[in-house]
């Protein structure tokens, strides 16, 4: 018998071939109009758009400046490592054109362009074919575009064709280094005179240099309307940077995009792109001035817009609100929208690359606020691996852009996971089962290990699925026999098959129409009297999408306040615990300070004994002298003359070069450890910090022609106390230099077993 002739095919089919949550109606229209408008937006070129096709040529002028590199170099094997630990392949077939070239994956239909990840020729389980069109990166597919010379900007790059938005214009290519060559970069530029800075972050703690080494992405020019982005893709094992163009560019038009949030720069600088919105400076250490905030993917992950970050921004500036850090603030006021279908490639992109805890729990937010049919396709575009990336990062921080990740945002995301539908063969992958004994392994939280067992029963009960497909004919038969012995049967029965007996019964919680009975082996499984369904699961009232995202919310809204209570109690507690610490603070205080008055007392009372000795003396030698001159005259010593006071200016001048002969003696211990430049520099300051107390004290003293014994015992305890403190900052430095380092190399240990 067939499939077809059973009549059990749609029932004992494999869970891949069941029809997974789709979109509504409702969805789907709203998604293809906000697809349609943004195709019109971007295909939008600005009016009176200056371009630049006359001006010569100046390419090979510009690449004699840098070394031209065809690639990124490393400084080490491991960095710049993108952190899968596989190759990562998509669902697409191999589609040949008629000159032999491959159009699959050409655009965010493919899983691995959707999440900004290239195909790569021979991986493991992959469809697509060779050289498909998602390795833009690799076969160097780069724009058409020339270097001119700008009147102000130096160096520029132009379009020497018109461009479709999204068009690859070129990787940001250079030297990949880590932080603390960074630095130590940054500070010999500047000490070269180097006007431009082409540092890109790649990831946290790796910088691209394109300084001396690079490619001419290094001339895109600054803008505060740019008409391109930068985006992070995985190519192989390797982070790459590449730029793509806004909206359409025409030929001649220059390529600009935001250094503001691309570039790296701490140090403002005068910004000549000429735009209506222009702020007038590129960089510098506050936001309010910045053009936006987010990265390209991310702002678009979390359904803001640049318009919105301005509007932010402006208010921040007129509140006079000068934080380094912006984006936190804009953050929690940025109001939330559910996630459309176009954009679901984008949401599980931004969650695939976040850094920071913040953007993570808004983006997955968003997911837990849309349908199961959206959930359902960010489990498609990686949803899980993105979603085990961060749930890996609460117990391991080893690799460089893990981050703290609390249990209240795993169980976020072990409950988005409890609404997809898996397919039996993707349930019983290494992947999964290894997800479920690390959290069993290394979580403790009662509520989250409930969840994930529930998880585990669900997807588990999938895997079973899988087997009875693979069931003998005569077994389905034997299932199809009962169904038709009793199906005009409405109250449990008893029937007879074989040397067994088998019971069917209902109850009036299950859908109408559903019984229950035991296969031969005596497993439960439930099938519909009407339709000749069958299935191992519990039968439901069918719920509406609309009752389903309806129930979601409340069930939202409920654990959120009940989080919401747990966090209020917290910081009760946590303030109670500041202020009896606060309280022991006050009282060291205040007792320091006492012993601080006792010993300033008894000092001035030692300097009235010294005085009054002094006087004494004076006139004891005034008087012996008077009684020794001619009588009508009188000693000249006997009239102090008054003392004259110093300038702050000469006084500076004399403190300092009394202490500059003895601090540096004191520091010469600590050359092996902090180094030459490190002990000069603790010099210059010691110096000044006691110039200044003496200046504090009195500011007609004069500096001593000798240095005491108990003065020069002083002055080496302040000395020694000042390097402590300098010493331990440069240790625990140079400890968590070291621990990074190492948790990079066992994070390189880790991808290359």
């Amino acid at each position: 018998m067939s499939d077809s002739e059973d009549g059990y095919s749609p029932i004992l089919r494999d869970a891949s071939e069941e029809s997974e949550p789709q979109l509504t109606a409702q969805e789907q229209l709203a998604s293809e109009q906000r697809q349609q408008r943004r195709v019109e937006q971007r295909n939008v070129v600005p009016d009176k758009l200056q371009l630049y096709a006359h001006l010569p040529d100046a390419t090979a002028e510009a690449e004699s400046k840098f070394t031209v590199l065809d690639e990124c170099t490393y400084q080490y094997k491991y960095i710049g490592h993108s952190g899968q630990r596989e190759l990562m392949t998509c669902v697409c077939e191999e589609e040949r054109r008629e000159d032999g070239s491959n159009a699959a994956c050409t655009d965010d239909d493919c899983i691995n362009r959707g999440t900004r990840i290239e195909c790569v020729n021979g991986a493991p389980g992959a469809s697509c074919g060779d050289d498909c069109g998602n390795q833009r990166f690799q076969r160097h597919d780069y724009a058409n575009i020339s270097v001119f010379q700008t009147d102000k900007k130096g160096y520029g790059v132009r379009a020497e064709q018109d461009l479709e938005p999204d068009t690859f214009v070129w990787e940001y290519i250079g030297e990949v280094i880590d932080e603390k060559t960074f630095r130590k970069r940054m500070v010999n530029y500047d000490q070269q005179g180097v006007k431009h800075f082409y540092f890109m972050m790649l990831q946290k703690g790796e910088f691209i240099d394109a300084t001396e080494k690079g490619s001419l992405a290094r001339f895109l020019n600054h803008s505060c309307n740019p008409n391109c982005y930068v985006e992070k893709w995985v190519v192989g094992e390797k982070l790459k940077m590449g730029i793509f163009t806004k909206r359409r560019i025409v030929k001649g038009e220059e390529l600009t995009f935001n250094y503001n949030v691309d570039r790296y720069g701490a140090t403002a600088q005068a910004c000549f792109c000429g735009e209506p919105n222009c702020i007038g400076v590129i960089g510098g250490k506050t936001q309010t001035t910045a053009v936006s905030l987010l990265p390209q993917l991310i702002s678009d992950a979390l359904g803001s817009s640049v318009e919105q970050e301005q509007v932010f921004l402006k208010l921040m500036k007129a509140d006079g609100e000068k934080t380094e850090d912006l984006t936190p603030l804009y953050l929690q006021q940025l109001e939330l929208r559910p996630i459309l279908g176009d954009e679901c490639p984008t949401v599980a992109a931004g969650l695939s690359q976040v850094e920071d805890p913040l953007i993570a729990s808004k983006i997955i937010e968003r997911i837990e606020m849309s349908s199961v049919g959206i959930s359902q396709l960010i489990k498609k575009y990686r949803g899980f691996e993105a979603f085990e990336r961060l749930i890996r990062y609460s117990f391991d921080r080893s690799h460089i852009n893990s981050f703290d990740v609390d249990d209240n945002l795993v169980i976020q995301m072990l409950q988005i996971m409890l609404r997809w539908r898996v397919t039996s063969s993707w349930a019983s992958e290494p992947k999964v089962i290894a997800f479920f004994e690390d959290l069993k392994k290394h979580k403790d939280n009662i509520e989250l290990l409930s969840l994930a067992d529930e998880l585990k029963k669900k997807w588990d009960a999938v895997e079973e699925y899988k087997k009875i497909r693979k069931s003998s004919n005569q077994k389905r038969s034997e299932y199809a026999n009962i169904r038709k012995k009793h199906e005009d049967e409405s109250n449990a029965t008893t029937t007879q098959e074989g040397n067994g007996t088998e019971d069917i019964w209902r109850e009036e919680s299950w859908p109408f129409g559903w019984f229950a009975t035991k296969d031969p082996s005596g497993k439960v499984y439930y099938f519909n009297q009407a339709t000749g369904e069958v299935q191992w699961d519990v039968p439901e009232i069918k719920v509406t999408d609309e009752e389903k995202l309806e129930r979601e919310k409340t069930r939202i809204k409920q654990r959120k306040e009940a989080e919401l209570n747990a966090r209020k109690l917290e910081l009760e507690l946590k303030k109670q615990k500041e202020n009896a610490v606060n309280s022991v603070i006050e009282q060291a205080k205040l007792e320091y300070q006492e012993a601080l008055a006792t010993a300033k007392e008894k000092e001035e009372q030692e300097l009235k004994r010294l005085k009054r000795k002094e006087e004494q003396k004076k006139r004891l030698a005034s008087s012996s002298s008077a009684s020794a001159s001619p009588a009508g005259h009188r000693s000249s010593s006997a009239t102090p003359s008054g003392s004259q006071p110093l300038s702050e200016t000469e006084f500076r001048s004399r403190w300092k070069k009394h202490f500059a002969e003895h601090v540096p003696n004191m520091l010469k211990k600590y050359s092996d450890t902090l180094g030459r430049d490190t002990i000069k520099e603790c010099a210059r300051d010691i110096v000044q910090i006691l110039v200044g107390k003496e200046w504090k004290k009195d500011s007609t003293k004069k500096p001593p022609r000798e240095f005491t014994p108990d003065r020069h015992k002083k002055l080496k305890s302040f000395v020694d106390l000042y390097m402590e403190k300098v010493v331990a900052k440069y240790n625990e430095k140079k400890r968590r230099a070291e621990e990074r380092d190492e948790g990079r190399k066992k994070q390189h240990t880790k991808s290359s077993s």
